[in-house]
């Protein structure tokens, strides 16, 4: 089971695009859920998420790396794309 954090309220949650049980936020653009996925852990360590959920909970956004998020958007991209083929 993947773990991730919610980009809103910083509650834990199953799965990086799931809807977040406490405050019903789920990702949505192409940059949120790359953000998204990077708060998972399977990208993180199980201690980054919970410094992130600390972080949002105090009312910061997380900032990434440019490049990262590329990374991820382009793999993200091209998975949709291949599942719209199908």
């Amino acid at each position: 089971m993947t773990v991730a954090v919610c980009l809103s309220c910083g509650e834990f949650k199953t799965g990086a695009f799931a809807s977040c049980p406490k405050c019903s936020h789920h990702p949505v653009t192409l940059d949120d859920r790359a953000a998204s996925f990077i708060c998972c852990d399977q990208c993180s360590t199980v201690e980054d998420l919970k410094s992130y959920a600390k972080r949002i909970k105090r009312g910061e956004r997380l900032k990434f790396r440019p490049d990262d998020l590329a990374k991820i958007k382009s793999v993200l991209a091209e998975t949709q794309k291949n599942i719209m083929k199908k």
